[in-house]
């Protein structure tokens, strides 16, 4: 990979107090907006793992919630691709791990894509990663677009996992959060795209529509913890 950076690029710069602080600003602004925040995983990273997380992406809480996860769960060296707009308006967000991506302009995209796969290649690092590309509606279908491929075929050992982020208003005046963690899955052949594609993209709607539905009962019936 290029020393040089993609113009407009903003690399992830990780401050050990920022990302302390945030942790627990994160952790403390959530207790508040939210009755509950719910975790469910079945997937816990080993020392030697690399994790490529691949989320859902319909709030503005999507950037904090990888911090969340990753200091209370995972504990791996984390970072996140972030749409460059916004990265650009809260620009604190590349002290806590998150680096930019510009769809409009491919040959800087490949340029995070590649950034990211780098940064993966390493135990223990992990890269959270919203393949809908840009913030979409709660209730429009996930449409899941092929750029996470150029990842996995660079980095074939890392493990996949799928993030589902659902927020319901079923119980409280106050919305409950839910988090839940699924993998790792396998992709049947990773230089078939319409076919990854597909199979992610029905992973993903799957997930939600089970989580949606299991919110509408006691979460812990369903192996639901309160994470906070």
């Amino acid at each position: 990979m290029k020393n040089k950076h993609a113009d407009g690029f903003i690399p992830a710069n990780e401050n050990k107090f920022v990302i302390w602080f945030f942790k627990w600003y994160t952790f403390f602004l959530l207790k508040s907006r939210f009755k509950n925040v719910f975790f469910r995983t079945n997937y816990s990273p080993k020392t030697k793992d690399s994790t490529l997380i691949l989320a859902n992406h319909h709030s503005w809480w999507d950037g904090l919630i990888p911090l969340i996860i990753n200091e209370f769960e995972f504990k791996q060296n984390a970072r996140a691709v972030m749409e460059d707009i916004q990265i650009k308006k809260y620009p604190f967000f590349s002290r806590i791990g998150a680096f930019s991506i510009n769809r409009q302009n491919m040959k800087s995209a490949l340029y995070s894509l590649d950034y990211g796969a780098e940064w993966l290649k390493h135990p223990k690092n992990s890269l959270f990663l919203y393949p809908e590309g840009k913030i979409t509606s709660a209730i429009s279908p996930i449409q899941v677009e092929n750029g996470f491929l150029k990842v996995v075929q660079q980095v074939p050992d890392a493990h996949i996992v799928i993030l589902t982020i659902f927020i319901s208003t079923a119980h409280h005046n106050k919305p409950d959060l839910y988090l839940d963690i699924h993998g790792p899955v396998q992709l049947k052949d990773v230089h078939d795209k319409a076919d990854s594609v597909l199979f992610i993209n029905q992973l993903m709607n799957e997930r939600r529509s089970t989580i949606a539905n299991e919110s509408l009962n006691i979460a812990e019936i369903y192996g639901y913890r309160k994470l906070i």
